[in-house]
């Protein structure tokens, strides 16, 4: 860039200055549904590779946390097989968001056999709100990612907060 004249004979640089792109952390939190349900929309486990997939797509300074959910059906009377109902927050002994997506590959692949019940998904993404506004790092852009039968429910949460998680904005993406 060299100078050129400016307004009442001054001189001016004429070079160009990009200003820095500010990148904010990401923190994920991933809930997926375990309900009978996805015995039939999903019989090969592809919410499963998803997740896994998604757990090695990080970047630096990004974080995730991962749940699951379902309950057991009053109607049919079928048990759901996780642990905590109506969502189980991984790993069991200490959930919590990591920078290390894959530390969650042996809970994702455990969700293989533990199929069953009803789908609770308002009660469960509701807890999975509750738990990301209390667990996100506070300086990070936080979303909720629910995964139900064929449809994926993205949450944005401008700021994280019980109060602002009340009103979360809901997207639907198939």
């Amino acid at each position: 860039g060299g100078n050129a004249a400016g307004y009442g004979g001054e001189t001016l640089s004429d070079k160009v200055i990009e200003p820095r792109h500010a990148r904010y952390p990401l923190s994920i939190a991933l809930l997926l549904d375990q309900g009978e349900s996805v015995t039939v929309s999903d019989p090969e486990d592809q919410r499963l590779l998803a997740s896994r997939y998604l757990a090695t797509r990080l970047a630096d300074h990004d974080e995730m946390a991962f749940a699951a959910f379902a309950a057991d059906d009053t109607d049919n009377g079928q048990p759901a097989l996780l642990p905590s109902q109506p969502v189980t927050f991984f790993p069991l002994d200490n959930p919590a968001f990591t920078t290390d997506g894959r530390s969650y590959f042996t809970s994702i692949d455990s969700l293989a056999t533990l199929e069953g019940g009803a789908s609770p998904l308002f009660d469960a993404v509701g807890e999975t709100i509750g738990f990301t506004a209390s667990a996100a790092p506070p300086d990070s852009r936080s979303a909720v990612i629910a995964v139900r039968s064929r449809a994926v429910w993205v949450l944005r949460m401008n700021q994280l907060s019980e109060a602002s998680a009340a009103a979360a904005e809901i997207l639907l993406a198939s």
